[in-house]
């Protein structure tokens, strides 16, 4: 539901640049205790830094989740343009990103690439729309 202060606009804006915010911090953060939480030896990161990470990677899907919601709840309203298009796009993008990171987490696998790759690849597809 639409809070009462808030146009349809207003709160997918709100929503989308307080996402981004988030983001931003939320990666710059990860990507500081990653590095600094290396254990020394052949185990990688340590076990309390994974879950850290992990629960900061979590909250911010859980941002991208709402950001869309509310860009769907705008789009719903008004209509569908290519700027909106874009806007989802930026979503979808992080909480892939999301996603990868936990992967590579718990995996051990480098998944930065098929972030970049997919990121990309959809960009391109988006442009040629």
């Amino acid at each position: 539901h639409l809070p009462t202060q808030f146009t349809f606009s207003e709160y997918a804006r709100k929503g989308f640049g307080d996402m981004c915010g988030v983001m931003i911090v939320n990666f710059i953060v990860t990507w500081l205790t990653v590095r600094t939480g290396y254990t020394g030896d052949d185990k990688g990161i340590s076990k309390a830094v994974r879950v850290a990470v992990a629960i900061l990677t979590i909250e911010s899907i859980f941002f991208a989740v709402i950001a869309g919601l509310k860009l769907f709840m705008y789009i719903n309203a008004y209509g569908f343009t290519p700027l909106r298009l874009q806007s989802v796009w930026l979503v979808v993008v992080l909480a892939y990103a999301c996603i990868c990171i936990l992967i590579s987490l718990f995996s051990g696998k480098k998944t930065a690439k098929f972030w970049f790759v997919g990121s990309s690849a959809s960009l391109a597809a988006l442009c040629l729309v």
